[in-house]
């Protein structure tokens, strides 16, 4: 009965409106319509392009790119490559030229990190992958990537990103599991092999941040806006569709976003044997819940995203529409490849690649591993890459003394490329012996980075050990206005409250 009267009343609703729209005339109605014609394709380019403010300049701060740098820095690092990287920020100089808006400053940097990735920062900073640069195969494609990421730049996309959160989510909800689940010490040195296994997985989780970063739309825009910036700078637009092919063969060889998220839960190693089993299971239960929470968020976004197959079509007509006639002989496939085959390039990627193999040997393989560390064919490189310095001096730490290992911690610290991870390993160790020393190594570190929102539990346990009541205090109240829930678990902890 209830459902005919709801029947009932929307008919009425219904029959009403008609008998409105009748009494005010349908020959009226239809005669006050009116029909716009439609909108000619704009290039976007000249869509989102607006003139630059009179003096405008594209001189770039003194610490350009500060937040991009110290970003990477707390993660992989950067690369030294001059010769790949004058060619890449001579490749971006050219974008930038034909940019007709506001002047958006930008530096290309090398990262030692696997798979086809790059990513770009507010401030300008556009980071690429030595693994893809070494997949792509011209210039074409090269400038393909970077006009994108510069895209994202100048359309001011990273207002809208979570990249920075869901990394940090990722990477220390991890740090604390492998910590429990090997029974890893402040300063023990034992673990570190299994350490660095773990934090190289947890990097490359962070790194490729497990979710799409920019949405379907933003990924569209910078794919035309890109294309549009190619062709000003002399480009062959195809290289946009080269890039975009390159990027959907490489998605198809990564492993699953699932298989990505539950290889949170799969670090090799043995347990701690003190490890009191009620928290290891805790611990598998909650990162293997996180996992399944990652992987879910994934495929949501992804369908926000848009397929890669989607990207290139849409690419494809975009060139048709509006650079059909544009000359697209454009050869530069074999300068780059003699580029890639350059001593310098050769020698720099077959450094990282060596070290990444060693860490991906076994916990129980420690000797194959040491083996590939030990026959570097540049046993010197590896220092002017914070990545390699950071991760050897973990593996080698095993078989060195121990004032020996805690002079290669302090310079490792001390160099201006340097890592968190190398400041707060010098950390630990310091805690151990005196922690005032590790308190002043905390406080130089957190002035270094910029005070990252990581270093607050190590700082509020530190304080707490040396007594500053206030200090505690003061880093207690910056942690709860961060609104992370569980950053403010990790400080209470420190500060031995409960919540």
């Amino acid at each position: 009965m209830t459902a005919n009267r709801g029947v009932t009343k929307q008919a009425g609703v219904l029959l009403l409106a008609l008998a409105i729209f009748a009494a005010g005339g349908c020959r009226k109605t239809i005669d006050t319509l009116t029909f716009s014609e439609p909108e000619e394709p704009t290039r976007l380019i000249d869509k989102y392009a607006v003139p630059p403010a009179q003096n405008a300049t594209a001189e770039p701060p003194p610490d350009f790119p500060r937040k991009g740098l110290l970003g990477q820095r707390m993660k992989y690092g950067v690369m030294s490559c001059p010769v790949m990287e004058e060619r890449l920020n001579a490749i971006l100089d050219r974008i930038e030229a034909v940019w007709p808006g506001e002047p958006h400053p930008a530096t290309a940097f090398i990262i030692p990190t696997r798979g086809f990735q790059a990513y770009s920062t507010e401030d300008g900073g556009i980071f690429l992958s030595y693994s893809m640069l070494r997949d792509i195969t011209s210039e074409n494609e090269a400038a393909a990537v970077l006009a994108h990421e510069y895209s994202h730049v100048v359309l001011g996309h990273h207002k809208l990103s979570h990249a920075e959160i869901l990394f940090r989510a990722v990477y220390n909800f991890g740090s604390m599991y492998v910590s429990a689940k090997y029974n890893l010490k402040k300063g023990d040195v034992k673990g570190l092999l299994a350490e660095a296994g773990a934090n190289e997985l947890l990097l490359e989780a962070g790194q490729s941040a497990l979710l799409p970063i920019f949405s379907r739309d933003q990924e569209g825009d910078a794919d035309l806006l890109g294309t549009d910036l190619m062709v000003a700078a002399g480009y062959d637009p195809r290289g946009m569709s080269g890039f975009l092919q390159l990027l959907e063969a490489s998605e198809k060889q990564e492993p699953s976003p699932e298989a990505k998220a539950a290889g949170l839960t799969d670090i090799q190693g043995k347990p701690g044997k003190q490890q009191p089993k009620s928290l290891s299971e805790g611990l598998d239960a909650a990162v293997s819940e996180v996992g399944s929470q990652l992987a879910s968020a994934y495929r949501q976004m992804s369908r926000k995203h848009g397929s890669t197959q989607e990207r290139d079509a849409a690419v494809h007509a975009y060139v048709e529409t509006f650079y059909e006639d544009v000359n697209r002989d454009v050869d530069n496939a074999e300068a780059w490849t003699a580029l890639l085959r350059s001593p310098e390039v050769t020698r720099e990627f077959a450094l990282v690649d060596e070290v990444k193999t060693a860490v991906e040997i076994k916990q129980d393989d420690e000797g194959k591993a040491m083996k590939i560390i030990a026959g570097l064919k540049d046993p010197s490189g590896y220092a002017a890459v914070p990545y390699c310095r950071y991760t050897v001096l973990g593996l080698k730490s095993i078989q060195m003394k121990g004032d020996v290992f805690m002079a290669s911690l302090r310079r490792s610290a001390a160099a201006p490329d340097s890592l968190l991870g190398e400041h707060t390993r010098l950390i630990a160790v310091l805690e151990e012996k005196s922690p005032s020393d590790a308190l002043q190594a905390a406080m130089q570190a957190d002035e270094e980075f910029g005070h990252p929102l990581d270093l607050l539990p190590t700082l509020i346990r530190l304080n707490k050990k040396s007594k500053n009541d206030v200090m505690v205090a003061g880093y207690l109240v910056k942690c709860l206005s961060a609104g992370d829930k569980d950053l403010v678990r990790e400080c209470h902890a420190a500060a031995g409250k409960k919540q």
